[in-house]
């Protein structure tokens, strides 16, 4: 937030870039997001330092405008030419700089440019692009972005988050919700067959059961668990530190017992045999409610990765799953705690069964099992289609993870005011914003699962000079 002595204009025109499902009737677009670039021959496909960028979106100038009612106020630009923007994805977490080619040559007769073959996968876990790309949304070989055309959307920008009052905010907030409305949702492509339902979900509880579907791949439990365990066991070591400095001075003896248990608990614990159960234990004693970050916006990154994997449910982790799940539901219906106490100091509340329950609802979403038999990489268009409509028509999903982050909804924009995340936006307030992405708004790219955002400015000199390259970006995070 700022003081009010440091306002900024009150509004201004942006565009709200909304992606298209593919079965959108095609029209004459200016925004085309991935595909391959219509590079002519006097441009090349940047690498900096040796690293190709990927494609992230080309636009056409003169159809900028056209496609814009009639009376939309935009900066001062070239009235005719192409934009080609390239972000550097296999290293995005070092803050690299956009690449921005522009050219007035006319690409009619332009054939598409093929990526250069050392191009980085999109869905290369092992790199920064683990959880950044939606597996639905790339080319065959992996190295493109899925092609969508994009309208373009004028809207009024108000600087959301800039004032301590909350007017404005929530003007953006109507001004966003007036414009995209709400479609009518498709058919959930993953739901089972009517009457079908998974093998072993009948041993569940029933209000565990209800949110359930079968989905499409299988789950490699063994690497997912390994994951989890690595970050686990960090939030563990951050208790137990806090522990040893509060012992014995400041810990009621009561309390004493339980952590000698949880320490007598990590000693014996062998990783290679125990992972699944000290999973299940953090998952019942040391995932607070009342923490900074709640544990459906904690498994987030856990949510992304398992849809990444593939094998089979061990029967035990079944078991024990289902045994855990139980054991909730019985607490949280007798008002009582669940196993092992938490930890009594003030960063770390007791967690009641009742908060458990709903922990469980939420973490039995992520664990859902999935359906057999073979299945290709990427299912049919008509589920990326319902993945579109549902990523831009502002759901409520969307706007519970941005609030559980602290942040707003940030759409995929184009000039107007960038959103205030720490303090860019502010920063650059006399500069116009080419891009914005965080939020993936329906395309297959979301820095905003890492927490972050990518704004690219340039002052409005440059941008009526045509003078793309001068062109910068400022990454934020949460």
């Amino acid at each position: 937030m700022l003081d009010d002595g440091a306002r900024p204009a009150v509004s201004r025109t942006g565009l709200i870039l909304k992606p298209l499902p593919d079965r959108a009737e095609p029209f004459n677009t200016a925004y085309r997001i991935g595909g391959a670039p219509n590079l002519p021959e006097g441009l090349s496909w940047p690498m900096p330092h040796g690293t190709p960028y990927h494609f992230f979106a080309q636009v056409d100038l003169a159809l900028l405008r056209q496609n814009c009612p009639a009376g939309t106020e935009l900066p001062d630009m070239p009235e005719t030419g192409t934009l080609f923007i390239f972000l550097c994805l296999e290293h995005w977490m070092d803050d690299p700089q956009p690449v921005i080619l522009y050219t007035q040559e006319p690409l009619e007769s332009v054939p598409e440019r093929a990526p250069p073959e050392n191009l980085a996968h999109l869905l290369d876990n092992d790199t920064a692009l683990a959880g950044l790309v939606h597996e639905e949304g790339v080319s065959e070989d992996g190295k493109l972005l899925r092609r969508q055309n994009v309208d373009v959307l004028p809207f009024t920008s108000f600087p959301d988050g800039w004032l301590k009052d909350d007017e404005l905010s929530q003007r953006q907030m109507d001004e966003l919700e007036t414009l995209l409305g709400r479609l009518t949702p498709l058919p959930d492509p993953h739901a089972p067959p009517e009457g079908v339902e998974a093998p072993w979900m009948s041993e569940l509880p029933l209000r565990f059961r209800q949110d359930t579907k079968l989905a499409k791949a299988h789950l490699d439990w063994e690497m997912l668990f390994d994951w989890s365990k690595e970050i686990y066991m960090g939030l563990l070591d951050l208790i137990r530190d806090k522990l040893r400095d509060n012992v014995p001075q400041n810990m009621p003896p009561q309390r004493r017992p339980g952590i000698d248990e949880i320490n007598e608990l990590w000693e014996r614990a062998n990783w290679e045999h125990h992972k699944y159960q000290f999973w299940l234990l953090y998952l019942q004693v040391f995932l607070n409610p009342d923490s900074d970050y709640p544990f459906d916006f904690r498994l987030r990154h856990f949510m992304e990765i398992s849809q990444m994997c593939r094998g089979k449910v061990p029967a035990r982790v079944r078991r024990n799953f289902c045994a855990l799940i139980a054991d909730i539901e019985q607490a949280a219906n007798d008002g009582t705690m669940v196993h092992l106490e938490p930890v009594a100091l003030p960063e770390y509340a007791a967690i009641a069964a009742e908060d458990l329950a709903e922990v469980a609802r939420k973490a039995l979403a992520v664990l859902k099992p999935r359906r057999t038999g073979p299945e290709p990489r990427r299912p049919a268009p008509a589920n990326w289609d319902e993945y579109v409509i549902r990523e831009t028509t502002l759901p409520e999903r969307t706007k519970n993870n941005y609030n559980l982050a602290g942040t707003g909804i940030i759409p995929l924009q184009m000039f107007g005011f960038g959103y205030l995340l720490q303090s860019a936006a502010y920063e650059n307030q006399d500069k116009e914003l080419l891009l914005q992405v965080g939020d993936p708004f329906g395309t297959p790219l979301s820095f905003a699962n890492h927490g972050a955002v990518i704004q690219i400015w340039i002052t409005s000199h440059d941008l009526k000079a045509g003078q793309f390259d001068s062109a910068t970006a400022t990454w934020e995070f949460t």
